[in-house]
């Protein structure tokens, strides 16, 4: 998996994903989803919603 950007021009909505050297964020409209690189295991969210 790699940084990117997902922009869905029918709804408005906006995916990017993040990786980095412990965790993999996945944000949606802003809101931060994290987890773990080694386990796959969500670890929390975050973010402005």
């Amino acid at each position: 998996m790699r940084d990117t950007t997902i922009k869905d021009s029918l709804t408005g909505q906006e995916v990017q994903i993040r990786v980095g050297v412990f965790y993999t964020c996945i944000s949606v409209n802003g809101r931060d989803f994290y987890f773990d690189r080694t386990t796959g295991k969500y670890d929390g969210a975050g973010g402005n919603v």
